[in-house]
């Protein structure tokens, strides 16, 4: 995706700038099993990282007198909390939400084809998701000496989400899984203004990941706690792509 410029100079040797972007979580804290029962299920909440997407910044310069636009690509690392529950519909069969800062609100279905929850032995599962998410930035006034304009930045993008999971349940305490996710962001920037033309950016950010995590359950099978690292790979557009190393933990309550 391209990175959009807008500069303005108003006076001397100072500037602000305002940022439109949004982030992908890499980490994900998923694991293969469902929740086994009709009303059963888990929520979690962690810190993991993200990978941050900016698409707009206009800056505002105080040394010359004019407007430029310039375009590039920015993808940088980030981490932040994550937020994640799954609700049993059928012993197989889960709904489920996923969220992080500044990402999609992703709302999917999660099924278990291979193995039982809670049961020892190997399992395996497929999740499917969708969402969407926004961002605006107020109105921001720029004047020069012989210019003034006010624009209205806005982000909008829609999240689709495949991940397939694979694990082995060594003891009813200890879960060893493994993730393999894709996703894709479709996403739109609008930077508007009352006096001049509106700039309109699409692009599409693809990344893929693989994660390894381990589940570590109390006794009582209610408390657990996930640590999860792996590789992935984000690629925007067909002209700029990066690798990163994601690593998180997270702690769930399950009911």
């Amino acid at each position: 995706m391209r990175f959009l410029f807008l500069l303005l100079m108003v006076s001397f040797l100072t500037s602000c700038s305002t940022t439109v972007d949004f982030k992908i979580p890499s980490n994900r804290f998923h694991t293969p099993e469902s929740s086994g029962r009709t009303l059963g299920g888990e929520v979690g909440i962690g810190y993991g990282s993200l990978q941050k997407y900016e698409t707009a910044q206009i800056y505002n310069y105080y040394i010359f007198d004019d407007v430029e636009a310039d375009f590039t690509d920015s993808i940088s690392r980030s981490s932040g909390i994550a937020a994640y529950a799954q609700l049993g519909v059928l012993e197989r069969l889960d709904l489920y939400y996923n969220t992080a800062h500044d990402s999609a609100d992703v709302f999917g279905l999660k099924y278990q084809f291979l193995g039982k929850a809670k049961e020892l032995g190997h399992k395996m599962a497929i999740m499917l998701g969708y969402g969407n998410g926004s961002e605006s930035k107020s109105s921001t006034n720029l004047v020069s000496r012989s210019d003034s304009r006010d624009y209205q930045a806005d982000l909008d993008y829609d999240a689709y989400e495949a991940e397939i999971l694979y694990g082995y349940r060594q003891t009813k305490n200890l879960l060893y899984y493994v993730n393999l996710n894709y996703s894709l962001y479709d996403t739109v920037t609008k930077l508007s203004s009352s006096s001049y033309e509106d700039e309109s950016i699409r692009g599409i950010v693809r990344t893929v990941n693989t994660l390894v995590g381990i589940e570590i359950q109390e006794s009582k099978e209610m408390l657990s706690i996930r640590i999860e690292g792996g590789i992935g790979r984000s690629k925007w557009e067909d002209r700029y792509s990066k690798t990163f190393y994601p690593i998180g933990f997270f702690g769930v309550l399950k009911f």
